[in-house]
């Protein structure tokens, strides 16, 4: 999970700066390792921040990546049907 997180952090920063990547409060709360799906949490007003941020994502370790967005929700039980 830690190679995830970081991997967002570096498409964050590249993207929006550091006062904008601060701004996300990104916490990445579940992390798949068999199946490669995650949960990552943000604040509100910086869902599309985040968005953007993980589809200009391209590797995770050397590791090319395409992320998929599944679903955005407020709650995480309302996130599970998704």
């Amino acid at each position: 999970m830690e190679d995830v997180r970081h991997s967002i952090w570096d498409s964050m920063l590249s993207l929006l700066g550091e006062k904008g990547s601060a701004n996300v409060n990104l916490k990445v709360s579940e992390w798949n390792e068999e199946n490669n799906i995650g949960i990552a949490r943000c604040s509100l007003d910086s869902v599309d921040d985040l968005i953007v941020s993980l589809k200009t994502m391209t590797d995770i370790q050397g590791a090319r990546v395409n992320v998929l967005v599944k679903g955005v929700s407020g709650t995480l039980k309302s996130l599970e049907k998704c």
